[in-house]
């Protein structure tokens, strides 16, 4: 069994594929494990008819053309924007979306979306 080299003593130097150490499925699943929310067999095989550094390179490409999710007509609200007495109630429910719309986020949107979970 191969050991991994650990990431606390591995070299910054871009990854170059060699006889000793291919570009192969086990390589593609984990940079779409890592960079992304993992891939299917389709992926991964656009991914290993490419070079290592072109696979990033899509998955940063992908990330770019995908759009922002919009923010909803409350996002900017303050305290005294709330209707009356309606303060706990409407504001249960912008979380609910907020954490609903979030997880979607994450789910459906590969590297942007892992970074959108990284960075919350």
């Amino acid at each position: 069994m191969e050991i991994l080299t650990s990431c606390n003593t591995a070299s910054l130097s871009p990854y170059a594929p060699s006889d000793t150490n291919p570009w192969d499925v086990r390589k593609a699943k984990h940079l779409y494990r890592r960079a992304a929310m993992g891939a299917t067999d389709a992926q991964i095989n656009i991914a290993l008819s490419a070079t290592p550094q072109a696979a990033v390179d899509d998955l940063i490409n992908e990330a770019l053309q995908i759009p922002n999710t919009q923010a909803p007509e409350w996002a900017y609200w303050s305290y005294s924007d709330y209707p009356t007495g309606e303060y706990n109630d409407l504001n249960n429910e912008q979380r609910s979306y907020m954490y609903r719309t979030g997880s979607y986020d994450v789910r459906d949107k590969s590297l942007k979306g892992r970074l959108t979970f990284f960075w919350s």
